[in-house]
């Protein structure tokens, strides 16, 4: 791929999660997200890694394809086009702690998985043994909040009540989770939109060549 095609267009990457990053702060509920940005954005490829990460904390991002590999894993090629996945688990999803919640986003360009729109954000309080979640007299992960596996929790671009309920029966703080909750979905689904028109601009050809062409001249 043109060096030159590949240096602008992971700039273009770069400012996609810079722009969900906004999104986040803009509609968040909670100073978590809109003051304290314990909050981080990234961009997968169709196969679970992480491509583009400028907006976010490298402790989130560093540690994002886990996440994504592990919802390949237990969707088994079961992902279509307007469907979002959440996770939390560090055991059973590759996350960090029970209190960062990952939500993923697939993109589809022309019927075809090209990548993942993802953030992955602190949230309030998921539960456990006290309130905001750090207990530091948690002797097992039980003693921490609520454990979410990769998780279905959109489909057709419609939210899961019963998912969502789920969720908020586990927080003592569900009007700021849910705040938050919807800042993130948000924030992927602009990410998703600005990724599929960039590999639209691209051609399929392009498209293509982009993600393995930015992972090897890292790597090099």
């Amino acid at each position: 791929m043109d060096p030159v095609l590949l240096a602008l267009t992971q700039k273009q990457l770069d400012h996609i999660t810079r722009q969900m990053g906004w999104v986040m702060m803009k509609t968040a509920r909670s100073p978590i997200f809109s003051q304290s940005h314990d909050f981080s954005c990234f961009i997968g490829d169709a196969d679970g890694a992480v491509v583009a990460q400028a907006d976010g904390i490298p402790i989130h991002t560093g540690s994002g394809g886990f996440a994504l590999r592990a919802l390949k894993q237990a969707f088994n090629g079961d992902i279509a086009e307007g469907d979002v996945f959440l996770s939390n688990d560090p055991y059973l999803a590759g996350n960090n702690h029970l209190a960062d919640w990952t939500v993923m986003r697939p993109v589809f360009v022309e019927g075809a998985l090209f990548g993942f729109s993802c953030n992955r954000a602190h949230q309030s309080d998921v539960g456990g043994g006290v309130a905001g979640t750090y207990n530091a007299a948690a002797r097992e992960i039980f003693h921490e909040g609520v454990r979410i596996p990769p998780l279905r929790i959109a489909q057709k671009e419609v939210v899961r009540e019963d998912i969502l309920q789920l969720l908020l029966a586990n927080t003592r703080c569900p009007d700021l989770l849910i705040g938050d909750l919807h800042a993130m979905l948000g924030s992927t689904r602009i990410g998703a939109e600005r990724l599929a028109s960039l590999a639209r601009d691209l051609g399929s050809k392009q498209a293509q060549r982009l993600f393995p062409n930015l992972l090897d001249y890292a790597e090099r």
